[in-house]
């Protein structure tokens, strides 16, 4: 499968490009530095472009079997730009102008859905989020109502703190039935995301992953 990769430079977005390579996939990894591009791979072409740049994002899109969205939203109180937000709505249409149908993407539970569990991890992680970080929470709303009026054939994974630690425990997924807080790896976030992409579980839903205790 060929798979366009934004944000992949970041914290996930790095890893989600190991894991499509290593899953057998052919990726292009569009990134605003390419120097931050550590991984040499035969089947790894790098795009540089911005985000703004649409006829550059449609071009690395055009071709593609599906597109995963790892562009990281600022969790600030206040910051100049909307670059996740914009970068979504630029992969959105490229995707229906091009054809390409596949959409794995991220965000929070910040997100609520009317099917979600109330855990108690889950209630107070959104009251800090939308108290403290107004501007990161609308966005994240944002783009995920874009992405849901899309008409795409997308997948939202949703998490909680993030860290860095392997950790060989199996995931959850679904609407936070026994949610944990505590840090998921980014790397099981990342091989999650990409797995979606052949496993289809998920298609238009929006679930919470956390660690299965």
């Amino acid at each position: 499968m060929i798979v366009t990769i934004f944000g992949a430079t970041g914290g996930i977005g790095r890893l989600v490009v190991e894991r499509a390579l290593e899953q057998g996939h052919e990726v292009r990894a569009y990134v605003r530095n390419p120097g931050k591009v550590t991984i040499n791979h035969e089947r790894l072409t790098v795009i540089d472009g911005q985000l703004n740049d649409y006829p550059n994002v449609r071009k690395a899109i055009e071709g593609s079997q599906a597109v995963i969205d790892a562009i990281g939203v600022p969790v600030q109180r206040h910051y100049d730009s909307a670059d996740a937000l914009n970068g979504a709505r630029a992969i959105i249409l490229a995707m229906q102008e091009t054809g390409v149908r596949r959409l794995v993407a991220w965000s929070t539970p910040t997100v609520r859905k009317p099917t979600d569990k109330r855990a108690f991890g889950l209630v107070a992680g959104r009251w800090v989020i939308r108290t403290f970080f107004k501007q990161t929470a609308a966005e994240l709303h944002a783009i995920v109502d874009a992405i849901e009026k899309s008409g795409l054939d997308w997948t939202v994974v949703r998490f909680g703190p993030l860290g860095d630690s392997p950790d060989d425990r199996e995931l959850r997924a679904g609407d936070g039935d026994g949610y944990s807080p505590e840090k998921v790896a980014r790397s099981q976030i990342a091989g999650f995301m990409v797995r979606e992409l052949s496993e289809n579980r998920w298609v238009r839903q929006l679930p919470i992953v956390h660690n299965d205790n």
